[in-house]
């Protein structure tokens, strides 16, 4: 859908706008653009690596590592988008460390936690997706 905006934006015009950016989006992906937006500030609210970053204070591994957490939280918002056809989700021992230590966290207030889990290896997967879904007990 196209939209026209004028040049001259002033506190009339503005409403107008932000009224046809959501008739654009629909009001069925606010939703999840919300989501996604209250899950990455979770993740990262009890940290200052965003902030290091922002001002260039972070190092090289600090900047990896920021961007590998939130690289996770997209496959975690496609968790919680299809929470009903997903049972459970791996996530890495950080994100796991982020999710234990706060309870502040999008995934925590969601009921998602409990269907997140770590493994060190591709055996411990298998065994631990064996024993979430009840295949057999070791």
């Amino acid at each position: 859908e196209e939209m026209n905006l004028n040049k001259d934006v002033n506190d009339k015009t503005a409403a107008n706008i932000a009224q046809q950016l959501f008739d654009v989006v629909g009001k069925e992906n606010l939703g999840v653009l919300k989501s996604h937006e209250e899950l990455k500030k979770s993740v990262t609210k009890n940290e200052d690596r965003p902030f290091k970053v922002a001002v260039s204070e972070a190092s090289k591994n600090e900047v990896k590592n920021l961007g590998n957490t939130l690289g996770d939280t997209e496959h975690m918002l496609s968790f919680a988008i299809n929470k009903n056809e997903i049972d459970i989700l791996q996530i890495d021992i950080p994100q796991s460390k982020i999710l234990e230590n706060n309870p502040s966290h999008k995934f925590v207030e969601m009921n998602l936690n409990n269907r997140c889990f770590t493994a060190k290896s591709l055996e411990e997967t298998v065994e631990k997706v064996a024993n979430i879904k009840g295949i057999f007990q070791r």
